[in-house]
């Protein structure tokens, strides 16, 4: 009785046998918003960086409307339906808004460092900019496979049947529904460049992670030392 007179809840049973259940609600709400805000954030720091990148080069913008919403389709859209109704019970650690950034900057980066590179490669093969297009959407919808295999972690039944699902739809589009995302075929030179980058892609999260992880090793030293202050 004390308890319940003194706390901000209140309790429609008077039994604080419910609390559990409370509880383990909030974790799942906050462990799997955490992990759907970061798909949508690696596409919103990415969508801001080529913004500003296509202000000072010459080039033409390499996606097409439509690409934009295959992209977002399977790599935030559905997975981002399917986490947010699974169950999960994790503590809550961590930042809300520095753990969802740092998750997401990996993918954003990568997203970033390919349309660059692909660019220059596009004038060494003298692509046409259809093709460009293409390379960019199918590169950048795999980078987004990547960034969602690693917030879904730890790996489950129903995380790999999602992963199944989505890299079979894209396939499912690439060859039977291309004209409906305005995907091009694609040259000897362009299967050269989808295929190169497709192998770089690990790689180059791998190193940004760790680079995150770093700076985020000293960010934790540093609060430490200020609350030890």
């Amino acid at each position: 009785d004390a308890a319940r007179t003194v706390s901000s809840l209140v309790l429609l049973d008077s039994n604080f046998a419910s609390m559990p259940v409370v509880v383990q609600e909030g974790r799942r709400s906050i462990n799997n918003l955490q992990r759907s805000s970061s798909l949508f954030l690696a596409k919103t720091i990415f969508s801001a960086l080529i913004a500003v990148l296509f202000i000072f080069i010459n080039y033409s913008y390499p996606f097409q409307p439509v690409q934009q919403t295959l992209i977002s389709t399977l790599t935030i859209g559905t997975p981002s339906f399917i986490l947010a109704l699974e169950p999960n019970e994790n503590l809550v650690q961590g930042k809300f808004l520095r753990n969802a950034i740092l998750r997401a900057l990996p993918a954003a980066f990568t997203d970033l460092f390919i349309i660059i590179f692909v660019l220059l490669f596009q004038q060494a093969f003298q692509i046409n900019n259809n093709e460009i297009s293409t390379i960019t959407a199918l590169l950048v919808t795999i980078v987004g496979f990547f960034m969602l295999w690693k917030v879904a972690k730890p790996v489950n039944r129903l995380h790999v049947g999602m992963m199944a699902g989505l890299i079979a739809a894209l396939v499912f589009i690439v060859l039977f529904l291309p004209g409906l995302f305005s995907l091009s075929p694609l040259s000897f030179g362009g299967y050269l460049i989808l295929i190169l980058f497709t192998l770089l892609i690990p790689s180059v999260i791998w190193l940004l992670n760790k680079a995150l992880e770093g700076l985020l090793l000293l960010l934790q030293k540093a609060e430490g030392g200020k609350r030890a202050a």
